[in-house]
Parts: C-alpha cells; sequence; structure tokens
C-alpha cells in the first residue's frame, strides 16, 4: 500500500535538506525513522552536541595538574555528563540509520571506544585517588575523537582527510630535501671537521656529523643564523660561498617546493571532494524528485502547489517574497510546474542567503518634514552624498596621519587634536542626518560601525585624559596608550576609499571561515558547524524600483511597501504602467534592496541568467545600457559582483524617461560597503 502523500512530501524534504548542507547520511524511510532524522538535524541538537564536545575539551584546563584546578568531584561529574549527551547522541543517530551501516562506519566505532575508554580511566582514577595514589589521566588524548567523529563534523573530515591524501606526494619531495640536507651535512664535515674551528662558546664547531645535521636543518629556518655562519667566515670569507648555496638550494627552492606541491595535491583532493558533493547532492534531489513528480504531456514535473509545499518544509522561515522568487526562478515561464532540471537546483537555491531590508525615511522626515525637506536641507545632503566629501575627509585622515607622528607636548598639535576629532565627530552627525539612521547602522555596515566606535571612544578617552590632566597631577601611561592606538585606528578608515584596499579587506573577511575550520583541526574547536562546504560567492545585489501598483504577473515584489503620494507619468505603450519622475525614482529605489549570495556549484549563474533573460525581453536597449555600466571582476575563482539598480523598472517594462537614452543612473546606497556610507 502506498504511502500518504504527505509522508512522501515529508520523505523528500528531508532529501532535500540533505542536498542543501551537503549531508550524506543513509537513513531509513519509514515515517517514524523521518521525524527522528529531522530532529537529529535540529538546530537545538547540533548546538547542544557543540557545546558538550567544547565542554569535554576544556576540561583539560581546569584538571590537575592546571593553574586554576577544580575539585574532582566537579570535572568528573562534567565529564560523565558530557559522555552521557554523547552516548545519547549516538544512539539517536543508531535508530535512524540502517543497523548494518551504522555498524560498519568506523566514525560510530570510534566514538563508542572513546566513551569506554574515558569512563574506565575515570573510574581507576577516582579509586586510584581514593587510596592516594597519584596517577594522570591518560584518556584526555581521545577526547578530540568526539569532535572528528560525529556527524556534524564532516567539514572537518573532509579538510583531514585531503590534508591525509597531500602527504604521499609531499614524502618524496621530503626525502629529497632530506638527502640534500644529508650531502651538504657531509660537505661541511669534510670542509671545517679538521681545523679545528670553535664557536663562540669556545666549543668544537663541525666535527660531530649528528649535530651538523641539525645545526643545518636549523639554518633552513634561518633561526641560527647568521651565528651558525661567523665561526667558518672568520677562518675564511670564502666559506661563505658554501652557506649561500645551501640557503639558496634548502631554504628558497625546497621549502617553495614544499608549499607548491602541497597546494596542488590539496586543490586536487579539494576538487575531488567538491565533485563528490555535487554528484551526493544531484543524488539527493533526484529522489526527491521521484517521490514527487507527475505526468504532464510527455515529461514529468512537479506541480507549483507541491513545490511550494516542499520549500516551505525544507525552509519555513523564509518569506512569501523570498518563496515566490525562487519559483519564477525555477518555473521562469510560469507553466505551473517545475521540471526535473530546474527542481535539481532547488538545493542551490536555498543556500542563497536573502537580506530584506525595507529602507524607511529619515526620522526627521517624519517629525519635522518641512525643515527637513526645505532647500538647504535638500543642499547639504546632497553635499553628503557627493563624492566630494568622500575625497575631503580622506584628505582630513592624511593630514592628521601626519599631525599623529609628530610631537604631541607642542600645544599646537594638542590643539590639532581637538579639531580633528570635532570634524569626524561632525562627519558622522552629518551622514546619521542625511541617511536613515537604522540603515545607516544596519548588520552589514561593519564600517560605520566601526568609524563610530573609534571616533566616540577616542573622544571619551581624550576628554578623560585631558581631565584628569587639568584636576590633579595624575599621568596615567595606560590612559595615554589607549588614546595613542585609537588615533592610529582612525587612520585605517582611509583603507575602505580605496577600491583595491577594500576587495582585498573583504577576501581576508571572506576566507575567515575557512582558517576557523581548520583552527577546529589544531584547537579542537569547529567554529562554523553551519558551513557546509567551502564557496566561492556571486552576489547579486538587485535593488527593486517600484510605483504604484504592482503588477500581477510579478508578485515577487513585496505588497506591504507605502505607496509614493506622487502619481507618476503614464507612458505610451507601457501597458498601463506609470514612469516614475527622476526624484521619485531616488526615492522609491530605497524601498527594498536584496543581497543574494550565490554559492558556487553546477548551477551557478543560471538564475541570474534568467532574471537578465526576463529583462532583455521587456526593454533590451535599456537593460544592455545599463548592464554596460554594471561593476564586475572576471575568473570563476573570484568573487564576481553584479548590481542591477532598476531591474524593478524592467520587470514592469517601466523606465525613466532618462534612461531611454542608454545613460546609467545609479541609486544611493547609504552607507553600502564603505566607511561611514563612503562609495
Amino acid at each position: 500500500m502506498a504511502e500518504p502523500p504527505a509522508q512522501d512530501l515529508l520523505l523528500a524534504a528531508a532529501f532535500v535538506s540533505d542536498a542543501q548542507y551537503n549531508r550524506n547520511i543513509p537513513f531509513k524511510t519509514s515515517p517514524e525513522a523521518v521525524r527522528l532524522y529531522y530532529l537529529y538535524n535540529h538546530w537545538m541538537m547540533r548546538t547542544a552536541t557543540y557545546f558538550f564536545i567544547f565542554l569535554n575539551l576544556s576540561l583539560a584546563m581546569f584538571e590537575e595538574p592546571a593553574v586554576y584546578p577544580l575539585p574532582f568531584l566537579v570535572t568528573s561529574v562534567l565529564e560523565v555528563l558530557c559522555l552521557l549527551v554523547f552516548l545519547g547522541r549516538l544512539a539517536h543517530f543508531a535508530t535512524v540509520t540502517l543497523h548494518s551501516v551504522f555498524w560498519k562506519d568506523t566514525k560510530n566505532i570510534c566514538i563508542m571506544v572513546a566513551i569506554l575508554l574515558s569512563l574506565t580511566d575515570l573510574a581507576i582514577y577516582g579509586v586510584l585517588r581514593v587510596y592516594g595514589v597519584r596517577s594522570i589521566r591518560w584518556s584526555r588524548i581521545v577526547r578530540p575523537i568526539f569532535l572528528i567523529n560525529f556527524a556534524e563534523s564532516r567539514q572537518i573530515r573532509r579538510a583531514f582527510r585531503s590534508i591525509r591524501n597531500t602527504l604521499p606526494e609531499i614524502t618524496y619531495v621530503f626525502l629529497l630535501f632530506m638527502f640534500s640536507l644529508l650531502m651538504f651535512s657531509l660537505m661541511a664535515l669534510k670542509l671545517f671537521g679538521e681545523r679545528n674551528l670553535q664557536t663562540a662558546e669556545g666549543l668544537p664547531y663541525f666535527r660531530n656529523y649528528l649535530e651538523i645535521v641539525f645545526d643545518l636543518y636549523v639554518l633552513v629556518t634561518t633561526a641560527n643564523s647568521p651565528d651558525v655562519m661567523m665561526p667558518a667566515f672568520d677562518f675564511s670569507s670564502w666559506y661563505a660561498l658554501f652557506f649561500i648555496a645551501f640557503v639558496i638550494v634548502n631554504t628558497y627552492i625546497f621549502m617553495s617546493l614544499f608549499l607548491a606541491v602541497v597546494y596542488n595535491n590539496y586543490k586536487k583532493h579539494l576538487k575531488n571532494e567538491i565533485r563528490k558533493l555535487a554528484y551526493m547532492k544531484r543524488r539527493k534531489m533526484i529522489e526527491a524528485f521521484n517521490l514527487l513528480k507527475e505526468e504532464e504531456g510527455e515529461q514529468l514535473v512537479v506541480r507549483e502547489a507541491r513545490w511550494k509545499q516542499l520549500v516551505k518544509l525544507v525552509a519555513p522561515d523564509i518569506s512569501n517574497s523570498h518563496r515566490e522568487l525562487l519559483l519564477r526562478i525555477s518555473d521562469d515561464e510560469q507553466k505551473g510546474f517545475v521540471d526535473k532540471k530546474s527542481f535539481v537546483q532547488l538545493a542551490d537555491l536555498l543556500n542563497i542567503q536573502v537580506v530584506t531590508l525595507k529602507l524607511r525615511s529619515h526620522p526627521l522626515a517624519r517629525w519635522v518634514p518641512r525643515l527637513y525637506g526645505s532647500a538647504p536641507s535638500r543642499l547639504l545632503r546632497g553635499l553628503v552624498r557627493h563624492r566630494a566629501f568622500v575625497w575631503t575627509y580622506d584628505a582630513i585622515i592624511l593630514i592628521n596621519a601626519i599631525f599623529i607622528a609628530l610631537d604631541e607636548e607642542t600645544p599646537y598639535i594638542s590643539y590639532a587634536e581637538w579639531v580633528f576629532l570635532a570634524l569626524y565627530v561632525t562627519e558622522i552627525l552629518l551622514k546619521v542626518y542625511t541617511y536613515e539612521p537604522r540603515a545607516f547602522f544596519g548588520k552589514t555596515q561593519f564600517w560605520n560601525w566601526f568609524d563610530t566606535l573609534i571616533i566616540f571612544a577616542a573622544l571619551t578617552a581624550t576628554i578623560l585624559n585631558a581631565t584628569l590632566k587639568s584636576t590633579t597631577k595624575y599621568n596615567s601611561q595606560q590612559i595615554l596608550d589607549i588614546v595613542f592606538i585609537l588615533r592610529v585606528l582612525r587612520l585605517i578608515r582611509i583603507v575602505d576609499s580605496i577600491q583595491r584596499f577594500r576587495v582585498i579587506m573583504n577576501t581576508l573577511i571572506n576566507i575567515v571561515p575557512t582558517m576557523l575550520t581548520f583552527g577546529g583541526l589544531t584547537l579542537g574547536i569547529n567554529a562554523n558547524p553551519w558551513m557546509a562546504g567551502p564557496w566561492n560567492c556571486c552576489v547579486l545585489c538587485v535593488c527593486y524600483h517600484w510605483h504604484g501598483a504592482i503588477p500581477r504577473e510579478d508578485p515577487v515584489l513585496p505588497r506591504r511597501l507605502q505607496r509614493s503620494a506622487r502619481p507618476g507619468v503614464r507612458e505610451p505603450g507601457s501597458e498601463g504602467f506609470p514612469v516614475c519622475p527622476g526624484q521619485v525614482l531616488q526615492e522609491q529605489l530605497q524601498r527594498l534592496r536584496l543581497v543574494l549570495h550565490r554559492p558556487h556549484g553546477a548551477h551557478r549563474g543560471q538564475p541570474v541568467a534568467r532574471l537578465c533573460q526576463r529583462i532583455r525581453q521587456r526593454d533590451g536597449p535599456a537593460c544592455q545600457a545599463v548592464l554596460h555600466c554594471l561593476p564586475h571582476c572576471h575568473g570563476d575563482n573570484h568573487c564576481q559582483h553584479l548590481r542591477v539598480f532598476h531591474l524593478g523598472s524592467f520587470l514592469c517594462g517601466v523606465l525613466p524617461g532618462e534612461e531611454r537614452g542608454g545613460n546609467c543612473h545609479r541609486a544611493e546606497n547609504p552607507g553600502a560597503g564603505n566607511g561611514s556610507s563612503r562609495g
């Protein structure tokens, strides 16, 4: 008897969720097992597991011998609690997987053995402690096994496998390096061993072969350079040629060769891991498709209603507009169903992070609309948005750097610091006045937060230091050090004003998750358990322009936006959709911003291409005019930034009149991606 449709939908959602997060767990497909599998993968369960893993690893800092030891009863109770949690987690995993698979998995066997060894060692240590016999906790070395072997730590295991697979290729280079080191050591013994040379401490110089090997090995790291060379150099300067040849061959050539071999082989094995993940993801999606497929003519498809139910089960927290956007990408021709090719892409589409920012009007525009909308106010806001405003403060930062390097004891230099602080505070106040405060201090506006905290911290420290100096004879070097450090940190603001520097900084920020993954291997802490795999991100910034009624044919646009009170200008041939005047356009472009992080995958770029295809069908010439002005970077291995500022207008078939001539107008973006709204 066939399962009810709801069970098929629940099972298909489990397959899609596994594909989305790159899980490869062969779970049972019975209804009870599927529900337990959902519970096993719940974020609270995973968070609790990582908490107890961290707690178990942290016990080593409080067990004897330790700087701050805790009583044995406390540490033993905490350890038993952690082991019980691990055992319960393992038992939960056993109930959702096939028994034949569970007992063949070496990870599960390692966890059970580690639990048994830890309990045995704890019991033996406790008994010996009762009888006053000192012993050590030898089971501490097995605690990292819990971090590596639980199913949630697949990212660490992949990195570990890539390193392990790289080692055989490194072995040949290492053997050749050791052969070179032994040959140079033998030459050094023959050159210097019979000359009775001595070191600066009066010890024999290069007379024992094994000591020569060790000294030259240390020289490869340059840790004993040039001390190890000086006795031979003092005897004859020509012997410097021997050490120059040694350093060139072993330090520069072999160390560079090591790096090249490690990088090349690690990249090769990492590609194999990604290829396996892509194959596993496609297989899971095909299994989900087979559960929901229906016949539509000569092809098998998933109906729109079933597709929406599936997405709601897999990602219940996403908004309706986000779900409609995914549907329009999967069903671009709006046929009412999703074919197999588009359905397989769903896992990649769900990995796109969509952040909806509803940019509200400025509070002053609501409280004092006449003053905020006056001509002087508009002029002031226009000056703050102008590029010259950024250039001016860049010049001020450079001048400030010169004053920081000068002697502060000079009164004029001390007074200039107050001038610079006043200028920086004025800059922040002007930008908060110009841009909506909640947008200016949004979650993604790192540089705005950085500028504000540094400026006001420096202002507070400077005022405190000046007050203490004027009222007492107090002279705290700590406060002065803080003031000096904050002054230097202000100069970092110049970094975001230069595009190349900004790209480098963003690159460093983007590689942090990968570095934390390898930190989990060395420190025993997986800082990012939610990272499903290494990603190259392609960012699509979509700024929707909305004016008047939202067309029914594009329901991806939110329906709660405040309508403009100004009437639009109708244009013949635009199917009755209004064309925005220039001023209204600038206001309405702020209504919504979607930032989509597109993960690297087999189908990367297809949703973007489909959106652009829709745009071209509506207004090809204007689309090409705007796309021609878009910044982007080339290469599959780079993060690509694509900004389509008038996408909503294209989708509606509506464009402002001035853009028909091919000019490229970009919307103002308050503070996005720059220091204090630097563009």
